[in-house]
């Protein structure tokens, strides 16, 4: 991999990171064990044929959280050596060690 690749993965991860930063995924997650539960009850048929797209969300959506996880702590990491670079310039341009 060059560094062109590299950068051009590491600025695809950030724009999914946004995309994914505010899904309501719990809220998701918690709808597809609702339909899971009154589905075979409501609409047997429906459910039988919509089964497989309901765990293929559930596999997209639980991948998503952890990625979701995984952005947030990275990036309050990043917050975090900001403000610290921020402060040691700060001290900097004061003359204090």
């Amino acid at each position: 991999m060059n560094g062109a690749e590299y950068t051009a993965i590491a600025a695809q991860l950030g724009a999914l990171a946004a995309v994914v930063a505010d899904m309501p995924l719990a809220d998701f997650l918690a709808t597809i064990s609702r339909a899971e539960s009154l589905g075979p009850i409501m609409d047997p048929t429906a459910f039988r044929d919509g089964m497989q797209n309901l765990e293929d969300a559930r596999q997209l959506a639980e991948g998503a959280m952890k990625f979701q996880r995984a952005a947030k702590e990275v990036r309050a990491a990043a917050l975090n050596r900001l403000a610290v670079r921020a402060a040691r310039s700060a001290r900097d341009a004061e003359g204090k060690p």
